[in-house]
């Protein structure tokens, strides 16, 4: 999350509950490798687990795209070029 917005996904690998004394709490393991992602608006605490699948924003595709400015992707997207 960067300035409202959703920019990247990582693949959750387990879901760990831990307890201590009474308490009980999850630890999420994430992997290693960020995935880019078309950016899409939220507020911090709405991530991935609120999205229905059609809603889910699409992967930026590799290659030199890739390289481009976060700045002039998102002006790109917003007239349709890219």
């Amino acid at each position: 999350m960067f300035k409202g917005q959703i920019l990247v996904r990582q693949l959750v690998i387990g879901i760990e509950t831990l307890a201590d004394g009474e308490r009980k709490r999850c630890e999420i393991h994430l992997a290693d490798e960020l995935i880019p992602t078309a950016p899409q608006p939220r507020r911090a605490f709405q991530g991935w687990r609120y999205f229905e699948a059609k809603d889910v924003p699409p992967d930026l595709p590799g290659g030199e795209a890739a390289n481009l400015p976060q700045d002039l992707a998102r002006q790109l997207r917003e007239i349709g070029a890219w």
